[in-house]
């Protein structure tokens, strides 16, 4: 469980979750509704701290009034801003 302001987000990474997602090519999800995020199991570790921080902004994002301001730019900005977060922050 990760806490985030007032969110509890749990984290999926059982087997199944993992061979779903590796079915849609996907190294992790969110699901916003239900404060889930979705990671494969089988991720080298920097690449799922880097996927997990992907998610998490996720979640900020939708805490903000960015989805009003910037509509269509949610993917865009997020693929941007982990990388360079991930190189300082570390989700366990």
């Amino acid at each position: 469980m990760i806490r985030m302001g007032h969110l509890d987000i749990a984290v999926d990474e059982t087997f199944d979750t993992t061979l779903a997602l590796a079915e849609d090519s996907k190294v992790a999800e969110s699901v916003i509704e239900h404060s889930v995020i979705r990671v494969r199991a089988d991720l080298d570790p920097a690449v799922r701290n880097e996927a997990m921080i992907h998610e998490l902004l996720h979640f900020a994002w939708h805490q903000t009034n960015l989805p009003h301001l910037l509509e269509d730019h949610e993917e865009t900005v997020i693929r941007a801003l982990a990388p360079w977060l991930a190189q300082v922050v570390r989700v366990d």
